[in-house]
């Protein structure tokens, strides 16, 4: 997650630099335009671990107790040993 807010950082400051120092005359700024396409990529991953973080951090206020991971904690689990399951699977190419 570092690495996505420090690229996010760097293309949000790179469309900043390239909108400030485009004459009024020009339609369209190609440095601009490519950070603002890396920027899109970036955003909903960042959005949604905020949301994750903020929506975590609700349930253990709500419920007063560390119970409220015991869910979360199982689909990661679950998710985890498949992931694995199938990348030691062996490959059945003919």
């Amino acid at each position: 997650m570092t690495g996505n807010t420090t690229q996010l950082t760097i293309d949000l400051v790179q469309f900043l630099s390239a909108k400030l120092s485009q004459p009024a005359d020009s339609e369209s700024n190609p440095e601009a335009e490519e950070a603002l396409e890396r920027m899109s990529r970036f955003i909903p991953v960042i959005l949604g671990f905020a949301l994750g973080g903020f929506a975590a951090a609700y349930f253990v206020l709500v419920s007063e107790t560390w119970w409220s991971l015991v869910i979360p904690l199982i689909i990661i689990s679950v998710l985890a040993i498949a992931a694995y399951v199938q990348h030691t699977r062996p490959s059945s190419a003919t």
